[in-house]
């Protein structure tokens, strides 16, 4: 598995271009390139896709575009990129659960399997957005 100082070496010394460059030359033409290959489309009528073929393209899809397209660093305008043989790695090696908060307000967040009749957990971190003093602590209530 690739460990972090390998992660943020490559943040630091990954191919360097534009935000600009990085959406125009990678990021736009991929999107376009795998929708058209693995046929996604969106279903208004069916949000989240029941058919296992289109899991799986949007599955595949979503491997080939990252792998290809990296993730980008605004910082120092630095791409990081992985093999195809990380990122499988990666998601092999992930945990089969994981616990959030602490006494009373501590959740498991685990895989869902199709057709799941448990509830979701709802999880959404207020700390990862850009936002005022003031509305921070609303937002995370």
């Amino acid at each position: 598995m690739t460990d972090i100082q390998e992660v943020v070496h490559r943040s630091k010394h990954g191919p360097a271009m534009s935000e600009e460059d990085f959406d125009l030359t990678r990021l736009v033409p991929k999107a376009r390139e795998v929708v058209e290959k693995y046929g996604i489309k969106y279903d208004s009528e069916s949000p989240v896709p029941f058919d296992d073929a289109m899991a799986d393209a949007l599955y595949q899809a979503a491997l080939e575009f990252f792998v290809e397209v990296g993730c980008y660093v605004k910082k120092n305008e630095r791409v990081v990129e992985f093999t195809r043989e990380e990122v499988e790695q990666a998601i092999a090696d992930l945990p089969d659960k994981v616990w959030f908060g602490e006494g009373r307000d501590a959740r498991v967040a685990a895989p869902r399997s199709v057709e799941d009749p448990g509830r979701p957990l709802l999880w959404a971190a207020v700390s990862t957005w850009r936002v005022s003093q003031e509305l921070y602590f609303p937002m995370g209530e």
